[in-house]
């Protein structure tokens, strides 16, 4: 009896399998086949970003996917609840193995406590994973001032008031 070890980068899916013996002195060639069926590899993905921000502050989540060896492929995705979130570039996944990051940078979030996702859809070799987090923004300030015109002002002349609210 004789064996042979063979390891193979195979892809997830089915893959039929073939071996072939040529024969030799003193037995015949032979053939077998067979069929295995490659599992895509699990992720998990970890959202990491800012607990708090302020409205009109630009804030950065960071999904970090963790996979097995090889080239990850699919898309990462960031939503504020079920309202996908716009960041200021796409999201792109970079890396490599185990490790792969996408970040999203915004400035859009109103103020409130807001559900934040980020969501890894999968590919070819790999399974989708999903992590949540939370965000409270706090209203942003203003400042009030108020001018008249004209002033100084003498009794009795019409005098206008103007009301400045500027926020930040």
């Amino acid at each position: 009896m004789c064996s042979s070890d063979l390891t193979a980068d195979l892809t997830a899916g089915v893959h039929a399998i073939s071996a072939t013996y040529s024969g030799g002195a003193n037995y015949t060639g032979s053939a077998s086949t067979g069929e295995i069926a490659v599992a895509q590899a699990p992720t998990t993905l970890e959202l990491t970003g800012p607990t708090s921000s302020t409205y009109r502050e630009t804030v950065t989540f960071t999904a970090t996917i963790s996979a097995t060896t090889g080239d990850l492929d699919g898309t990462v995705s960031f939503s504020d609840g079920s309202d996908a979130i716009a960041c200021d570039a796409a999201p792109t996944i970079t890396g490599s193995g185990p490790t792969w990051t996408a970040t999203c940078s915004t400035a859009d979030l109103t103020a409130g406590v807001h559900a934040i996702s980020a969501t890894y859809s999968g590919g070819a070799n790999y399974t989708g994973s999903a992590s949540t987090g939370e965000i409270a923004v706090a209203q942003a300030p203003t400042t009030t001032t108020v001018t008249s015109a004209p002033n100084p002002s003498v009794y009795r002349e019409t005098v206008t008031f103007t009301v400045t609210v500027d926020g930040t």
